[in-house]
C-alpha cells in the first residue's frame, strides 16, 4: 500500500518508529497527524537467530530488507491526532 519504508531497529527508545522518507506515507502522516510504531510479535524473535540480531537496537532498517521479511513485524502503537 505505501511501498518500502525505513524505521528504526527493534527493542531500545525509538525502536520500530517510523522515518520521513516515503512519500506516500509521509503525506498520509502529516494531513491525518499519524504515527505508526513497530515491533515484533510477542516471543518471536530469539536474539540468536540472524535475523532478529540484524534488527535489534540503534539502528535503520528498510522494510524490503531479507531479515525484516522473515520476521513477523506488526503495528505496536498507532496514534491519531485530530
Amino acid at each position: 500500500m505505501f511501498g518500502k519504508f525505513r524505521f528504526f531497529g527493534f527493542e531500545w527508545d525509538y525502536g520500530g518508529h517510523l522515518l520521513l522518507g516515503n512519500r506516500k506515507l509521509d503525506e498520509h502522516r502529516r494531513r491525518l497527524g499519524l504515527d505508526l510504531v513497530l515491533g515484533l510479535a510477542a516471543g518471536s524473535c530469539r536474539q540468536s537467530s540472524r535475523a532478529c540480531k540484524a534488527t535489534l537496537g540503534e539502528r535503520k532498517l528498510s522494510s524490503s530488507q531479507p531479515e525484516v521479511r522473515q520476521l513477523p513485524v506488526r503495528i505496536t502503537s498507532l496514534a491519531v491526532e485530530l
